[in-house]
């Protein structure tokens, strides 16, 4: 089967311009064709000139994923001690990227460390002068009498109790930070298991198939052209997601920047809501949106409010049966906006709702079989902590579940 016109073309500009790292991506995408089209020794050319480029360009990550390719392949026909052989060396670059990764935060909490104690160090130093010259200023003036000194004497006894106890309070502080640390270790390579491999790809072949597609529909078929777009627009949005999450992971060690603007939150409500069309439609699920009478206009970043409503009315959508109904509704109260998703899907047991925010939290199950990493109510807690709202839920199992969220203007 000749190859796809457009990637041919991709492949003869990425060489003309030596683009090692495109041509990686170009190959990728043609093993995944031939692989579906059951033609082996296609399929296996461009992976191995996967792994040549990405040990050319040294990228441990592309020969991370090459290696996985390849076990894939020679698993899907049937070359089982060879699919064997590449899972083993794709498993070992697997736990040197994790730890390379590890090592990395590590070094830079550490060095954070050592800076805050170095500081505690001077300032403690600093203190120590300034009892020395409070003493000498004692002995200074000592014969102004006795009790003049004593009253002294009292009080920077005072002082100093005050100044070791906020140096045990320091200490303590460092200590949990330390607590801190191992928590955040572990939490990290749970993480990068789950986005390093599993999440990316499927995106990169539905990305692949979607282009072909793309090039092929009819330009009056104006419905089939919206699908691709859509199509498109989610893997985008997928994979955002996927950073969006490590960005989430990384907050606790690096401070987020903000971007603040003024914008109608109706309006960013009803495009989420275009979103989700598709995958309610699949579902046979009717979303309502109640928008009040004029716009409503809040100062916050409106990317992470969006995330915000992106999650909810996902989860929405996600854990509500076939033929159900999804509401939105967005209303401003005094100096507070509120926004309201609920839904009638299977609802949550009381015992679990203490628990619903924390991470990697699954005690609910999707309809139609779907899993759940439950990283997505986490991601909405942290995202509020940041921008300064709040998140309540109620919920009864078997009559659904109630999200409401509070963002002071």
């Amino acid at each position: 089967m000749p190859r796809p016109s457009y990637i041919e073309k991709n492949i003869a500009f990425h060489k003309a311009i030596h683009s090692d790292e495109d041509l990686w991506y170009d190959y990728g995408n043609m093993s995944e064709i031939y692989l579906k089209l059951n033609q082996r020794k296609e399929a296996e050319w461009y992976v191995n000139e996967c792994l040549r480029i990405a040990k050319k360009i040294g990228s441990k990550t592309k020969e991370h994923i090459s290696m996985n390719s390849l076990a894939d392949l020679h698993r899907y026909f049937g070359d089982y001690k060879k699919a064997y052989e590449y899972y083993a060396i794709y498993d070992s670059l697997g736990k040197e990227l994790i730890n390379a990764e590890t090592n990395k935060s590590i070094a830079q909490l550490r060095e954070q460390y050592e800076s805050e104690k170095k500081e505690q160090e001077n300032r403690l130093l600093n203190q120590q002068l300034k009892q020395e010259q409070q003493q000498r200023l004692i002995f200074g003036i000592s014969f102004l009498g006795l009790l003049l000194f004593s009253g002294m004497i009292g009080y920077f006894l005072v002082k100093n109790r005050q100044k070791n106890k906020m140096l045990n309070e320091k200490n303590e502080l460092i200590e949990r930070q330390n607590t801190r640390l191992s928590d955040l270790n572990r939490e990290k390579n749970q993480l990068i298991s789950i986005v390093s491999h599993d999440l990316s790809t499927p995106f990169l072949v539905i990305n692949t198939w979607n282009s072909i597609l793309k090039m092929n529909v009819d330009a009056a078929n104006t419905k089939a052209l919206e699908a691709v777009q859509i199509i498109e627009k989610s893997v985008k949005q997928g994979m955002n997601l996927i950073q969006g999450v490590l960005n989430v992971e990384k907050a606790e060690t690096n401070q987020h920047t903000l971007s603040l603007e003024t914008f109608d939150l109706q309006t960013l409500t009803q495009e989420v809501l275009n979103e989700f069309e598709e995958a309610a439609r699949a579902k046979n699920i009717q979303l309502l949106f109640d928008p009040a009478p004029q716009p409503l206009h809040l100062l916050s970043d409106p990317h992470l409010v969006q995330r915000v409503l992106e999650n909810l009315i996902s989860n929405a959508i996600k854990y509500s049966n076939p033929n159900g109904l999804v509401w939105v509704n967005a209303e401003k109260k005094d100096d507070t906006m509120i926004l309201r998703v609920k839904d009638e899907g299977i609802g949550i047991e009381s015992q679990h709702l203490p628990h619903l925010f924390e991470k990697y939290n699954t005690a609910s199950a999707a309809t139609a079989g779907k899993s759940s990493t439950g990283l997505r109510l986490s991601i909405v807690k942290r995202i509020l902590d940041e921008i300064g709202g709040i998140i309540l839920c109620k919920s009864e199992p078997g009559k659904g579940t109630e999200f409401t969220v509070r963002l002071t203007v």
